[in-house]
């Protein structure tokens, strides 16, 4: 590997102002404006963080951390702002950092680089797709090739043309390595969460254009926009109601997301679920989501994601229970690692048939038997009820469990991480 990983080398951008004001801290706990938030500077993007984890009613004040660069140091503590960028041009990744005892000494990262996987192969873009690894950094670089963007190689020192797989490959090496390190020069700031709510960390490459507007015009990696790299991380604790009570979000906002994972994405994410759930008050629903209607590539209206997870499905079939997993391929969703998981357990585990699939929307509001979110940080949550329609949860549950052994490297070991601090 021609990167020099040994050295921690940031862009360096100058800090200013705490992320968050008092007043700021009272209007996020009272969820004031939640649906005005625009996700434009890094600002908004601490704000739609705050304002989301503050719904999972799961996270006191003061619990976004950042790992920054500030002299060429990584550092845990309260994220400031970076004043005056447009944070909509970029593209993230999401790691799980989970302790695997109680002296938070020995954690592991799922999939944050993998043994390759044939389920996930046709997702990604035809420079990386052939790489030999998967993993949640691989989704990472693919969202920087569907964009058009690549990190400087100043900061990585990775001197190869960048329509060649080999800099990608280094390129998620290179982040693995940061993020192994981050995580050791921290090991005082890890060990003062042990005794708190928080059982997890959530880590976020970042890879930040200093530029207005989401996206080229023209994503071209033949003339890649450079773009800054960083890594933010949030301590939290279980994340996302389990039997929550889901709601179709309104279907002419329902068209958000798409295969690329970048912030932009977000703004809308967490302003169609408000819409869905007051629309539910109004009709005396109490939900906890909503799952949003697309056009396939068929042209029919079919089932896509959750506000911010992807969905598992199960049917009830003449020869038993199936399930199935909206396909990005077909509509237009974010290629989500959790599901896959959903479904390789479904497979191997419990011996069902699992696959990937396009829902038509009737079918599964009338006919769904059990549904599960999927996502890194919600991990497989079971849900209670469509609507006011209660769905049965036996093999969400058999799952959940199931994925709780894979994220602590109990099962399918070769895709974890383990780390030392």
């Amino acid at each position: 590997m021609s990167g020099n990983s040994d050295k921690m080398i940031f862009p360096i951008r100058e800090l200013k102002s705490p992320f968050y004001s008092k007043t700021e801290r009272r209007r996020s706990r009272d969820k004031v404006n939640f649906a005005s938030f625009q996700i434009s500077t890094l600002k908004n993007f601490v704000h739609s963080v705050r304002k989301e984890t503050t719904v999972a009613g799961k996270l006191p004040d003061q619990s976004l951390y950042g790992f920054l660069p500030e002299s060429g140091q990584l550092s845990l503590g309260p994220l400031s702002v970076i004043q005056g960028i447009h944070y909509s041009r970029c593209v993230w990744g999401g790691l799980t950092l989970v302790p695997l005892d109680s002296t938070w000494t020995r954690f592991n990262i799922l999939d944050v680089v993998a043994p390759d996987d044939h389920l996930m192969r046709p997702f990604w873009h035809p420079i990386i797709q052939d790489l030999g690894v998967s993993g949640h950094l691989l989704r990472f670089c693919d969202s920087m090739l569907k964009m058009g963007m690549v990190i400087d190689p100043r900061y990585t020192g990775i001197d190869i043309d960048y329509h060649n797989p080999e800099y990608w490959l280094q390129m998620i090496y290179f982040i693995k390595d940061l993020i192994e390190k981050m995580i050791k020069a921290n090991k005082e700031n890890l060990l003062n969460l042990k005794n708190t709510s928080w059982d997890r960390v959530y880590i976020r490459p970042m890879a930040l254009c200093q530029a207005q507007g989401i996206g080229p015009v023209q994503p071209d990696i033949a003339h890649p926009t450079m773009a800054d790299l960083y890594l933010i991380a949030q301590a939290f604790a279980d994340y996302g109601k389990r039997d929550a009570v889901l709601v179709r979000a309104p279907r002419a906002l329902a068209t958000i997301t798409g295969t690329i994972k970048m912030s932009g994405n977000y703004g809308s994410y967490l302003t169609l679920k408000k819409i869905a759930l007051d629309a539910a008050k109004l009709v005396g629903i109490e939900a906890d989501d909503c799952y949003q209607v697309k056009y396939d590539i068929n042209g029919r209206l079919v089932l896509g994601e959750a506000s911010t997870c992807a969905l598992g499905t199960v049917f009830q079939r003449k020869s038993g229970p199936k399930l199935i997993v909206p396909d990005p391929l077909s509509t237009d969703t974010l290629p989500s690692f959790t599901a896959r998981w959903v479904i390789r357990l479904a497979q191997e585990q419990l011996g069902i048939n699992a696959g990937y699939g396009a829902i038509p929307i009737r079918q599964f509001e009338e006919e769904v038997l059990e549904l599960m979110r999927c996502g890194n940080a919600t991990r497989v949550k079971p849900v209670s009820a469509i609507g006011r329609r209660p769905l049965v949860t036996e093999i969400g549950n058999q799952i959940s469990v199931l994925y709780e052994k894979v994220v602590r490297g109990e099962l399918y070991p070769e895709h974890s991480t383990v780390i030392q601090i």
